[in-house]
């Protein structure tokens, strides 16, 4: 595969062998710091088959230089949009990315989830930038005056440092920023002394829904609109 403008892939940061085509990519795992892809090609898929999160998956190596990548998924009891048999979750780390103009390294990218049906998460309404799946939607909080949602997880977004640490009622929260256009999105609960419900406990982010869109599978929607997730 050629560098050319206009054509953008990711190739194995030891070798420099071509391995997908970005327009494959179908998200990114900020926890394992992974690309999740449809199809791969240059690469190996082997046993012995292990076990993630109950599924079973087989080490992905690279045919180039014979380095790990990651796995791809052999069978999934429990599928979500991202996560499904065939897929392969490649590690940032070991990944080049030809943008069309520039090699970068995988990593230094921010987080993006695809707009494909079934696909559901949120967006920054000021730049787009994409903040957070439906699955990490916790609750809706039912004060038409603070107009937010609760978050199990957030990405894309800046948290204030400890200097800038305030208070909020009893809890400890930082100011959360778009990454992307640095809008004020809501904040991070850093201490909760009493966690009052499952939902509103120390790590979640409250989101302000007026400062979001949402992509429903099939469009676009202003998050405040939408009163179920």
């Amino acid at each position: 595969m050629f560098q050319e403008p206009g054509v953008c892939f990711y190739c194995c940061c030891q070798c420099s062998t071509t391995l997908a085509f970005t327009n494959h990519l179908v998200s990114k795992d900020i926890v394992k710091e992974a690309a999740i892809l449809t199809d791969v090609q240059n690469v190996t898929a082997a046993g012995p088959y292990q076990i993630d999160r109950n599924n079973l998956v087989a080490d992905v190596t690279c045919n180039g230089c014979n380095s790990l990548l990651g796995w791809k998924y052999v069978r999934v009891p429990k599928k979500n949009y991202a996560v499904q048999p065939r897929r392969f979750l490649l590690q940032l780390n070991k990944l080049l990315m030809w943008d069309g103009k520039n090699m970068l390294y995988a990593d230094t990218r921010m987080v993006t989830f695809h707009q494909i049906p079934n696909a559901r998460f949120f967006l920054c309404r000021q730049c787009n930038t994409h903040i957070a799946l439906n699955e990490d939607f916790m609750i809706r909080i039912p004060d038409i005056m603070i107009n937010a949602g609760i978050f199990e997880e957030a990405v894309n977004v800046d948290v204030a440092g400890k200097a800038h640490y305030r208070m909020q009622c009893t809890d400890t929260v930082a100011d959360v920023n778009c990454s992307g256009c640095r809008k004020l999105l809501g904040w991070k609960y850093i201490e909760v002394p009493k966690e009052e419900t499952i939902f509103l406990k120390t790590g979640t982010f409250l989101l302000h829904l007026n400062m979001l869109l949402k992509w429903n599978g099939t469009n676009m929607q202003c998050a405040d609109y939408t009163w179920t997730c």
